[in-house]
């Protein structure tokens, strides 16, 4: 029998919270007997809190906080720089990250000040002994992107996806800012159908 893996750091989108994400309450059942310790991030918080086992931990995340983005900008000039060269380059979208410079750059902006605290917050659990799980390829797994840009750890990161958090023909905009880049920073990439496997 392998020993249990010490901690699994989940993000969701409101899991326990709310009605939805609801295969997500067998899940956690499986999660929380191969992990000492689970500790959720919640997107949100959207009504009553599900009945969760005992070793699970819920947590309030310190996303969109205020920041200087002047210094943050002279921070990391050479990685802000080396996101946007990547989807350029990289990218079929690549003409709208030039045309909406401004508009990408305070994205851009939000999501690094967003990973230098989601940083500071998974290096409490340790990185050999833990996985760090995104339910959903949404904008936990952009943050968790840019972490792996900017921390100086390597974190084990296993993300699924599902459909609307990939599919761009399902995307209002046509497109996923940064998506390019996101996807060469997770080797971990999960699909829950042969659809997503394909595309």
């Amino acid at each position: 029998m392998t020993a249990k893996k010490k901690n699994l750091v989940f993000f969701t989108s409101e899991f326990p919270f709310g009605n939805g994400e609801q295969f997500i309450e067998t899940e956690i059942l499986y999660l929380a007997g191969e992990f000492e310790n689970i500790y959720i991030y919640p997107l949100n918080r959207v009504g009553m809190q599900r009945e969760i086992p005992p070793n699970v931990i819920v947590l309030d995340n310190k996303l969109y906080s205020a920041y200087n983005r002047f210094i943050l900008f002279f921070k990391t000039f050479k990685k802000v720089a080396f996101v946007f060269l990547y989807e350029i380059t990289n990218s079929k979208h690549r003409f709208k990250y030039i045309l909406e410079f401004k508009g990408h750059l305070n994205l851009l902006m939000h999501r690094i000040n967003d990973a230098y605290w989601l940083d500071n917050e998974l290096q409490q659990y340790g990185t050999e002994s833990s996985v760090i799980y995104s339910y959903w390829f949404n904008h936990w797994a952009s943050v968790l992107s840019l972490v792996q840009l900017i921390s100086k750890k390597k974190y084990i990161i296993a993300t699924r996806l599902h459909g609307g958090d990939y599919d761009e023909q399902q995307k209002k905009q046509g497109y996923y800012p940064f998506r390019s880049f996101e996807m060469r920073q997770h080797v971990n990439l999960y699909p829950v159908s042969d659809y997503g496997y394909r595309y």
